[in-house]
């Protein structure tokens, strides 16, 4: 049985991995359809959050559940500025927050539900308030991969709002946010999805340069299982150096 983890005496990505240290060999019930884009992974979503829920059962969320956690929690601030002020500094803002006319059009019978582009599927939250000014973050994406299938490198996220939230933070003093991608491998079977490894990867700790794909709307690219956790300078050092990787690749582009 998972046990509630409080605080965060060690990093949260060691937590995230000793949570889902078991899920290897676990099956879960193919999806209907073709085993292609989001359908595949959408078993393992909800089965990671699951399991970051129960371990974090005050804190962790849905992405779209937190931001209609903290709306309905703040029943004052009805205008988008307000509504935005909720999610913390710029830097987390951009990341959690949807944009200011949605923010506006919110109700409490008109809730957020899920969006492929948003940046996680699930939020961690360092302390469990409806507000995320002083209240660090971490972002949990999860990245499928069929076995049976090459593929190529998946779609992480926009590196124009990657380099935002990254200057955001700089100029704010600290990066308030952590982005941890959950790999999980399968091998299809006639009625399961069988789970043959779990990684757990924070973008702050891949050392090689990102690689930006400017044909695929401008995304960083990397193969979570094997992209490198070499990285050992503080978040802050690695954002002015994806900073100057995007700056650089940006003028390459245009050049």
């Amino acid at each position: 049985m998972l046990h509630a983890i409080v605080g965060y005496k060690m990093e949260v990505i060691k937590q995230i991995e000793s949570v889902l240290a078991d899920l290897a060999g676990k099956q879960v019930e193919r999806p209907r359809g073709t085993l292609s884009g989001h359908a595949a992974g959408l078993p393992f979503e909800v089965l990671v959050h699951d399991r970051l829920r129960g371990a974090w059962p005050e804190t962790c969320r849905r992405h779209f559940e937190m931001l209609n956690e903290i709306l309905l929690a703040n029943p004052l601030s009805t205008s988008p500025a307000q509504r935005l002020a909720l999610f913390g500094p710029a830097s987390v803002a951009g990341l959690v927050a949807r944009g200011a006319r949605p923010m506006g059009l919110w109700t409490p019978s008109n809730l957020f539900e899920e969006k492929q582009n948003d940046t996680a599927e699930s939020i961690i939250l360092n302390r469990p308030i409806f507000h995320l000014d002083n209240n660090p973050v971490t972002l949990v994406d999860v990245k499928s991969h069929n076995n049976a299938k090459e593929g190529q490198p998946p779609n992480i996220m926009s590196a124009g709002k990657l380099a935002k939230a990254c200057k955001q933070g700089l100029q704010e003093g600290s990066i308030e946010f952590d982005i941890v991608y959950v790999s999980v491998k399968f091998d299809p079977a006639t009625s399961t999805l069988d789970c043959t490894e779990v990684r757990t990867v924070s973008i702050f700790k891949v050392a090689s340069p990102l690689y930006i794909n400017w044909a695929a709307a401008e995304q960083v690219q990397f193969v979570p299982h094997k992209v490198d956790q070499d990285y050992q300078d503080s978040k802050e050092h690695w954002a002015r150096a994806f900073l100057q990787t995007f700056c650089d690749s940006l003028e390459r582009k245009i050049g």
